[in-house]
């Protein structure tokens, strides 16, 4: 499964290691694709070309900038580098400058045609000047000055990402990031914070940016994607388990003078819990699922119908209570009422009529419901309160999910011929089916499967799928239409 999407053009890229004297490459952006997190680059040393390309009837224009993102290790070092580079290069991603917060204007005199901004390892509580140890860590980006009237400087993330905005015919989004090293205290706490940080900031930007990531990752990359995608990991692990224990069931039903299952037989009984046996890694596993007993199962082994029916029983059971428990510390997934079944699809996701308008809906519902829509509030949120978090389209109040589902004046008119619709059918139906839960508006628009289950009335759910949750996908497909339109 594809993670994040980061830019939403497609990259070209050839690049080679700086060393010496300057090899450029080019990083070539188009219209059409993107790159995503599983084609995450640390160009770390290396000089990219930016080439956008815009295509107007038969004119096709390009500007092109020129990108170095690389770890300096103390920036008051490097002013010959950036003598040398300072015809190649537009764009500087810097990653431990070494320089406290009462420094950072340095950023700005290093170079006569080079201005910049930067964050520092104490910039969220400053060091006094008398009291400065040597330095160390701090990201910067820096800029031509003729570049100074489209760049935009934003406060967001943390103390180990700096971003900026490039404005344009297409909007460039760039970060520097420097990630902690492996051996740093609370490394892992500091990188997930990091990672949160990053998926905040391409989750606001990705639709109307390109976004650019050049830093240090430090080797975490491949943690980074596994974080990032982390209930695919449960899937992946939930199925290389059930591959596994029924690898034992087939030696469980082998001849008992049969290699395989002697030899299961000598260590299930004499290898101690901590031996790097396969049979007693394959125990562990068992009792993780509550499957006991692994020796009674070679004495008396079950069908292999009987064995793989109790294997997906078990494993299904416990990966789903496991993510059922998660998702309750998410605020973010309060409409999904928490409801899930392994191995089927939500029937949020799913479109009753296959064409393509339909389909085009489901992202907008699945964020909305998720959690994942962003709205003033969470860019109020995410942004330290740097950026405001009232409706833009009333400028009256916060513009929380329930104003702009129910409450926006701006949207009135796009919602109420779909409105009057839910309100009687969604009544109808519950009236019919259900008589004991009290319904509330804001959750039947954004998922009204919280009333009804397949298991108990069938003929409800259909109803919903068929009838109710149409009317609810294009009523929010058209808010999203209209906010976009009016923004």
């Amino acid at each position: 499964m594809r993670a994040t999407e980061v830019l939403k053009l497609s990259i070209v890229l050839a690049h080679t290691r700086l060393s010496g004297s300057l090899f450029q490459s080019e990083l070539v952006l188009t219209k059409n694709d993107s790159l995503y997190w599983s084609d995450l680059i640390d160009f770390k040393n290396d000089c990219i070309n930016v080439h956008c390309v815009n295509k107007v009837k038969d004119v096709c224009s390009t500007s092109t900038l020129r990108i170095l993102d690389f770890n300096c290790k103390n920036i008051l070092i490097c002013g010959p580098l950036f003598k040398e580079l300072e015809r190649k290069i537009d764009i500087f991603l810097l990653q431990e400058h070494w320089l406290y917060d009462c420094q950072l204007n340095i950023l700005q005199e290093l170079h006569n045609d080079f201005t910049g901004t930067g964050k520092a390892v104490d910039s969220n509580d400053p060091i006094q000047p008398s009291h400065m140890p040597r330095g160390y860590g701090g990201v910067a980006i820096l800029w031509k000055k003729n570049l100074d009237k489209l760049v935009t400087t934003l406060p967001i993330g943390n103390d180990r990402i700096q971003c900026i905005e490039l404005s344009g015919n297409q909007k460039l989004l760039f970060i520097s990031i420097y990630l902690p090293c492996k051996s740093s205290d609370n490394h892992l706490n500091k990188l997930y914070e990091c990672i949160d940080q990053l998926h905040e900031i391409m989750e606001v930007y990705k639709a109307t940016h390109q976004i650019i990531i050049g830093g240090d990752f430090n080797d975490n990359k491949f943690l980074m994607k596994i974080t990032l995608i982390e209930k695919d990991i449960y899937l992946t692990l939930s199925e290389i388990h059930v591959k596994a224990i029924n690898l034992f069931g087939n030696i469980s039903r082998a001849k008992c003078d049969s290699i395989e299952w002697r030899l299961a037989e000598r260590q299930l009984q004499i290898k101690p819990h901590n031996s790097h046996s396969w049979f007693i890694e394959i125990k562990e596993i068992c009792l993780k699922y509550g499957i006991t007993d692994l020796y009674d199962y070679l004495n008396s082994p079950l069908s292999k119908l009987q064995w793989k029916k109790l294997v997906k029983s078990k494993i299904y059971a416990y990966w789903t209570s496991k993510i059922i428990d998660k998702s309750k510390g998410y605020s973010t997934l309060k409409f999904m009422d928490h409801k899930y079944n392994t191995g089927t699809v939500h029937p949020l996701a799913i479109s009753v009529r296959a064409n393509l308008k339909d389909i085009r809906k489901i992202p907008v519902r699945l964020k909305i419901a998720t959690g994942n829509y962003i709205l003033q509030t969470h860019k109020a949120s995410f942004s330290k309160r740097h950026i405001s978090s009232i409706c833009k389209l009333c400028s009256k109040t916060n513009e929380t999910v329930e104003h702009f589902i129910l409450l926006c004046e701006k949207l009135e008119e796009t919602k109420k011929p779909l409105m009057s619709k839910i309100l009687n059918n969604g009544s109808l139906i519950l009236a019919k089916y259900t008589t004991s839960r009290l319904a509330d508006l804001l959750q039947l628009i954004i998922n009204p499967f919280c009333y009804v289950d397949f298991d108990v009335n069938r003929t409800a759910f259909e109803e919903t799928s068929n009838i109710l949750e149409p009317l609810c996908r294009q009523l929010l497909y058209n808010l999203n239409n209209k906010r976009y339109m009016l923004y």
